[in-house]
């Protein structure tokens, strides 16, 4: 078998991006083939490119070294802390202002990229009155022969032209950022491609050392990450990821199997090379226990929102009785994040997994004909981790009946549909939302995109333990921008309005035609303000 072009031949080799920011910080992510020193420059956004001369020039912010090393197994990757982290002097950054990084061999050396940001605001009292945010999950943009897809490079090529023309802050990547599993024929669990990619005297995967995993695992980051439009997308907004199963492999921790030793190494491994990529962007440093008591949370604000990121993976673990989805830690830092919350106007939970999706007799069904591990068994409301999402549940609806002026909104990923649900509980009290976008590059055939469309149509209620009833209803969309759910292409914005005592917030899809070769974004599905 032949290497396709694009499967291989595109790998990442440099790039540069930003992730979290604050009003006076952001967080830095390199790669550089080979490792070895950079050198850093910050400039004010519209300034001369460092070293250019003239008034322009005074535009520089910040300019130092950092040194990618080539030991420690990261794969040539660099995260730190704009501009703490550069040796040789830093100036400050100042909020809500635009800015260029550009990243260069030390000693006047080829360019390796740039990237662009802007910092957050330092409360809700200075925060634009109205902004928005991107919202997308699921890449994976190539055919079964390996070859990238033109509808899905189209795709992303139009989410990019979206985000920048309607000033989105930033993106949150809610999992399936890479897939260890597919295209089938390039996967990490088939035999004959395995046999192409294994360290020495291994014949499986599951035979791999931690680091023998973690290696392959970036490499699956670097084959993805090659496509150029993904690769721009990133170094033009700051990102916010969180993992999902397939950053490990298909519904991980649904699987009974997933929790036996010999999965450990691959679990380690794989969670390593995710920090490496991804969660370096946002943390300083992997979790601490690591999983699976550990895991990748965590939570920033931006003006008058607050936004959880739940880490649905590292600690996922089925046995015969349950599924536990979150370990104890995580849910008591929901907790804290809630009530340390309470000013705010608007909270976002991301559960890279949506709670909301279809009635739980049509997933009891499926998992009864197709079994453990399946995509049905990975659903919330599977009878194995009914306890833990209604113990979610409970905690968000006790929260917003303590703070019922409160905007509080579910956003995910994961089931290849893009959908708006609002949930109004018996009893009375503010709706819960649900927005979900998926996916943005993985395309689906035709009966896919059907199937897709129809489950979300058949969840019509929540039924929460202790009583807790819900209404689950579609938001109809306005003018003429009407199509949920959603089977195509798609990624999502979320506007928020916090001009008001109140606020409001507004769910956007963007798709693209089907035929031709536009990459034109088209708006499919918008709620209104809500």
């Amino acid at each position: 078998m032949q290497d396709p072009v694009d499967f291989v031949s595109r790998e990442l080799k440099n790039a540069v991006a930003v992730g979290a920011v604050s009003a006076d910080r952001a967080r830095l992510w390199l790669r550089a083939e080979p490792p070895g020193e950079l050198e850093v420059t910050v400039l004010r956004d519209g300034g001369a490119r460092a070293g250019g001369g003239g008034p322009a020039g005074r535009e520089v912010v910040a300019r130092g070294r950092v040194v990618v090393p080539a030991e420690g197994g990261a794969d040539g990757t660099l995260a730190l802390t704009l501009p703490d982290g550069l040796a040789g002097g830093a100036g400050a950054l100042q909020p809500l202002t635009a800015y260029r990084v550009e990243v260069a061999r030390a000693g006047g050396g080829e360019p390796l990229g740039a990237a662009r940001f802007e910092t957050a605001p330092r409360g809700p009292d200075d925060a634009p009155a109205s902004f928005c945010f991107g919202a997308l999950s699921c890449h994976q943009p190539f055919d079964d022969d390996g070859r990238l897809l033109p509808e899905s490079l189209r795709m992303l090529r139009a989410t990019r032209r979206a985000l920048r023309e309607r000033g989105c802050k930033f993106v949150l990547l809610m999992g399936d950022q890479i897939y260890s599993d597919h295209p089938p024929r390039f996967s990490l669990f088939d035999d004959d491609f395995f046999r192409r990619v294994a360290p020495p005297g291994r014949r499986s995967i599951l035979e791999c050392s931690a680091a023998e995993v973690r290696a392959l695992y970036q490499q699956k980051h670097r084959v993805f990450w090659g496509c150029e439009e993904i690769r721009k997308l990133q170094a033009e907004f700051p990102c916010y990821p969180m993992m999902d199963d397939h950053e490990i492999v298909d519904n991980f921790g649904s699987d009974p199997r997933h929790g036996l030793p010999e999965w450990r190494a691959l679990r380690a491994g794989a969670l390593a090379a995710f920090y490496d990529y991804q969660g370096s962007r946002v943390l300083a440093a992997p979790p601490e226990p690591p999983p699976p008591e550990g895991d990748f949370h965590y939570a920033f604000s931006y003006g008058p929102c607050s936004l959880f990121v739940m880490d649905l993976r590292s600690s996922k673990l089925t046995t015969e009785r349950a599924t536990r989805v979150y370990a104890p830690a995580q849910f008591a830092a929901l907790e804290r994040f809630l009530a340390a919350s309470a000013g705010q106007k608007v909270v976002f939970l991301v559960a890279t997994v949506p709670l909301i999706y279809t009635d739980s007799w049509l997933v009891d069904a499926a998992v009864a004909v197709v079994g453990e591990g399946t995509d049905a068994a990975d659903r919330w409301n599977h009878a194995k981790s009914l306890d833990q999402r209604d113990l979610l549940l409970a905690l968000l609806h006790a929260h917003h009946q303590r703070h019922p002026r409160q905007r509080l909104v579910l956003l995910g990923g994961d089931i290849h549909v893009g959908c708006a649900f609002r949930v109004e509980w018996e009893g009375g009290g503010p709706p819960l939302l649900q927005f979900t976008s998926s996916a943005v590059s993985n395309r689906q055939g035709l009966l896919a995109k059907r199937v897709a469309e129809l489950l979300p149509r058949a969840a019509f209620g929540v039924d929460v333990q202790g009583g807790l009833r819900g209404r689950v209803d579609l938001v109809e969309g306005v003018e003429g921008a009407s199509r949920n759910p959603y089977g195509g292409l798609n990624a999502g914005i979320v506007h928020v309005d916090a001009s008001g005592p109140e606020a409001s917030v507004e769910f956007e899809l963007i798709g693209i035609d089907d035929e031709g070769d536009s990459d034109e974004p088209r708006t499919v599905y918008r709620t209104g303000p809500v």
